[in-house]
């Protein structure tokens, strides 16, 4: 058997090292030909993301909200502090065409059912949201405030909050709806929660709700918890409770959205979602848009509260009065609002303020996880 001693000796001449380094240099060559047409898929692939975003940025509908003229500088472009109104309407949305949600709804209907100011500082990164009943009544228009169009909205919580509005933005259920699905909400009831009347139906421990599930969660008037000893126990806090379920759903899809740029597929679907369900005021061009979602994406809840109301009504129509001033102005205080109306008639023992929330049924554990 041969040896290493006895195999030949190879010797490489220059005329071999040269065709190594050629084959060397041509295979460098194919890898960066095809990392840059790698390169050049992605590109090509964000590009048209971006472009079909912008595109049917431009296809969301647009209206006057009268609240700013066109030779006053935009705080959104400015980076200064703005206040932001953000509406849910009771409309269906094409994604509940034919659903029980629907059903006996005219096409037109799109009250205002969740009311909510959005302070939005670019410097710091903050949000203060402060949360308005819909059914405040409004003594000099004798009409509840969730009746109002855009404009005359805007007009009200300016000259009588001191709460100049920006911007504006609005989405129907069905839009609540996809876009729960889109962002995936992750929530914590803290114990099981059920309303019969939407088909809500959560067990405690974090989780990814679902679309209906996030809808019928902020729609829940008639909201029950299983308490400590298996009982179902009715919640006592009524609109002032809902309020205060809806404010965990959007600090939860904040947080969903915040730590990162969301992704193309992300932009495109809620982008997609808006076109069909939203409305936004018209001096909010694709790149304003595009500003303030990341704007509010990468923000953090700093406060978030409720004008004081208690129950009110006369001639079989209940609704809402405005409570202390004192209480009015400190819940106006962060967003730099200010109630310079007259003094609320003090409520009688019959119509006590309602709680924000009933921690013997856990509201204080309904938080994003």
């Amino acid at each position: 058997m041969p040896t290493d001693a006895d195999l030949p000796t190879f010797v490489p001449d220059d005329r071999f090292i040269a065709a190594v380094r050629q084959g060397v240099t041509a295979h460098r060559r194919r890898s960066r030909r095809r990392a840059a047409s790698a390169l050049a898929l992605v590109a090509v692939l964000a590009g048209s993301g971006v472009w079909y975003a912008n595109d049917q940025l431009s296809s969301i509908r647009r209206i006057d909200i009268g609240t700013r003229q066109p030779s006053q500088p935009d705080p959104l472009v400015d980076d200064t502090p703005f206040n932001l109104l953000v509406v849910g309407t009771d409309g269906c949305g094409p994604s509940l065409e034919g659903t029980s949600v629907c059903i006996g709804r005219a096409p037109d209907e799109h009250l205002a059912d969740a009311i909510s100011v959005l302070h939005v500082d670019p410097a710091a990164r903050t949000i203060d949201l402060l949360s308005i009943p819909r059914d405040l009544w409004l003594v000099d228009r004798q009409t509840k405030i969730n009746s109002l169009p855009a404009d005359e909205l805007t007009t009200v919580l300016d000259q009588r909050f001191g709460l100049p509005i920006a911007h504006y933005g609005a989405i129907d259920m069905g839009g609540v709806n996809d876009i729960a699905t889109a962002v995936g909400l992750r929530l914590d009831p803290g114990r099981a929660i059920r309303d019969r009347s939407t088909g809500l139906d959560l067990q405690p421990g974090c989780q990814v709700v679902s679309g209906p599930q996030v809808l019928a969660l902020v729609r829940s008037r008639h909201l029950e918890a299983l308490d400590d000893k298996d009982t179902w126990v009715k919640d006592p806090t009524g609109d002032l409770g809902r309020i205060e379920r809806r404010t965990s759903v959007i600090t939860a899809a904040l947080s969903e959205l915040g730590g990162s740029d969301p992704s193309i597929s992300m932009i495109t679907d809620i982008t997609r979602i808006m076109v069909t369900s939203g409305v936004v005021d018209d001096a909010l061009s694709n790149a304003d848009l595009i500003r303030l979602g990341r704007l509010l994406a990468s923000s953090t809840m700093r406060s978030t509260s409720v004008l004081p109301t208690f129950g009110s009504g006369s001639k079989g129509m209940s609704f809402l009065e405005l409570g202390d001033a004192a209480a009015v102005n400190a819940a106006l205080a962060p967003l730099g609002g200010r109630y310079d109306g007259p003094a609320s008639t003090t409520p009688p023992p019959s119509a006590p303020i309602a709680p924000a929330g009933d921690t013997t049924i856990g509201w204080d554990d309904l938080a994003p996880c």
